[in-house]
């Protein structure tokens, strides 16, 4: 049986298929270790996005797209996007 143009999703793909339907399902995703609220201020805050479950840690930044470590979450630009799926940054959640 011979395939035409018949779109397949690569392994990580469908991976963070089903992850973003089971972090709408579920309304977030269970898998994610819990941080202490009292391990650290607003500005030490992680983030992570419910889509592929990448975290955005302000100690270290995101070198991939420029931003140096200790920039809190609150302070990256508008333009930033998750550096694994592309989510923008309103759809990170406080990782708590």
């Amino acid at each position: 049986m011979e395939r035409s143009s018949e779109k397949t999703l690569s392994r990580r793909g469908f991976l963070r298929t089903v992850a973003s339907v089971l972090a709408v399902a579920a309304g977030v995703l269970p898998f994610l270790p819990r941080v202490s609220r009292a391990e650290g201020t607003e500005d030490a805050q992680k983030y992570y996005c419910p889509i592929c479950g990448y975290v955005y840690d302000p100690a270290k930044g995101d070198p991939t797209q420029g931003i140096p470590p200790g920039t809190p979450f609150s302070k990256l630009p508008e333009w930033w996007v998750c550096p694994e799926c592309g989510a923008e940054k309103g759809a990170f959640r406080k990782w708590n």
